[in-house]
């Protein structure tokens, strides 16, 4: 695994070292002592898997109060999608910073998104599969769990199109710039 700086202040695109043979391949997606090295403290306590069936399916933006620490390491299972992922971390450097990456199924590229940065996925192909390890336990009816609209004027986020599939939390958020007057 090597881990690359991407934008956003401790966000990391990690990229897999892949072992090739007849069979396929193999590689790590995982390991604690790499992502320590690299003074990401990170141990996984739960994993999510969303499956998208239709192409352009968006889910998000969504994020943790500061209250709720939970960072995320994200790969594209099967299929392709555009993420976006948003600083909200007022007292850092990147503060309102904005970030799009393509992950694929065939490169294995996975995403490391720090707590407190809104992250939101376009699907680009059908049956997209996308894989979340998360370093905190998901706790229901929390009200540390935001969101905001993927059309929200406040950041004027440029997907590649718009979605055509939304679930109806999603697309009824507020705007986040009513949020924090």
């Amino acid at each position: 695994m090597i881990l690359k700086k991407l934008s956003i202040l401790n966000c990391y695109k990690i990229i897999p070292q892949k072992n090739k043979d007849l069979r396929g391949y193999f590689y790590r997606s995982y390991c604690k002592n790499i992502l320590k090295k690299n003074k990401i403290n990170f141990e996984i306590k739960q994993t999510n898997i969303s499956f998208n069936q239709k192409k352009f399916t968006f889910r998000g933006f969504h994020y943790s109060s500061n209250k709720l620490i939970e960072n995320k390491i994200i790969s594209v299972m099967h299929g392709k999608s555009e993420h976006h992922l948003i600083d909200l971390r007022k007292k850092s450097k990147t503060y309102l910073k904005k970030l799009k990456i393509t992950l694929n199924s065939q490169k294995g590229i996975l995403l490391f998104v720090p707590s407190g940065c809104a992250s939101g996925f376009l699907t680009l192909e059908k049956n997209t599969v996308v894989q979340y390890f998360m370093d905190n336990f998901y706790i229901q009816n929390s009200r540390e769990y935001k969101g905001f609209r993927f059309d929200d004027p406040f950041f004027s986020i440029n997907l590649s199109t718009k979605p055509k599939v939304i679930s109806d939390k999603d697309i009824n958020y507020i705007n986040f710039d009513q949020k924090i007057k």
